[in-house]
């Protein structure tokens, strides 16, 4: 009978504090995400207008998918940016163009250049109105505030005690599926993809595997930002999976 009532006492305990548990949980998660948020406006002012910030320093866009052949480049470019407002206004200079374009989860901005450059184009941004011209006439207009800063890169190291991060190549590059964790390297990349989110264009992380460090090189009083950021992952209780999946930590 006693082993009865201690047990019943335990599963009450459990069912009375399990739903503090959880809203603890929710509630850190939320914090989680305001200090991204947080971090993110400071990092990247120009992220809530996109178009306005085309082409001025260290602007890195929204990623995007597009696959099409033989398509006037008119409406490519349309494509590219039709969630951020752009408006195109193309110069006589610019005729009518069918190209093949293949890119997977590259910034916007840097895709839009890739396609300019592949057809001699260049564009003058005046306040969100693209206007699509020859790059022949004008090549220092369409790329002038768009210089990377002088300041000297720095290099911070991060060590994750308790985020586990699997960066270690897939079985294609000679490792066998039996020691490969699909799911792990998935997480692991959308976790570095949102850390390369808030690094300017010259910028760059590295995962060093053994020790599980992250080498994150950009200007100073960046990397000590994001690198304050990570700690702050890194020692929250979530693992890898509920960061990148459950709060969603990217810049949209």
């Amino acid at each position: 009978m006693k082993r009865q009532i201690l047990l019943s006492l335990c599963l009450l305990t459990i069912y009375c504090v399990a739903p503090v548990f959880a809203q603890e949980n929710s509630a850190n998660k939320e914090k989680l995400i305001a200090e991204f948020v947080k971090l993110k406006k400071t990092l990247v002012p120009y992220a809530e207008n996109q178009c306005e910030a085309y082409g001025k320093n260290d602007f890195i866009g929204s990623e995007i998918n597009l696959s099409v052949k033989d398509a006037d480049i008119r409406d490519v470019l349309k494509y590219v940016t039709e969630d951020f407002g752009c408006t195109f206004v193309f110069d006589s200079s610019v005729g009518k163009t069918s190209i093949t374009v293949n890119i997977c989860n590259v910034p916007w901005n840097i895709a839009l250049d890739s396609v300019l450059k592949s057809e001699n184009l260049a564009i003058e941004n005046r306040n969100s109105i693209l206007r699509v011209i020859n790059s022949e006439y004008t090549y220092e207009t369409n790329w002038s505030g768009s210089s990377l800063s002088k300041e000297p890169l720095y290099t911070g190291f991060v060590k994750l005690k308790n985020l586990k991060l699997n960066w270690q190549m897939p079985p294609c590059f000679g490792r066998s599926m039996s020691d490969f964790d699909l799911d792990e390297f998935k997480n692991s990349k959308k976790f570095i993809r949102m850390i390369q989110t808030l690094l300017t264009r010259k910028g760059a992380v590295e995962v060093e595997n053994r020790s599980v460090t992250l080498i994150i090189t950009d200007e100073e009083s960046r990397v000590k930002l994001i690198s304050d950021f990570v700690k702050l992952l890194d020692g929250s209780g979530f693992t890898l999976e509920e960061l990148v999946s459950d709060l969603n930590l990217e810049i949209k």
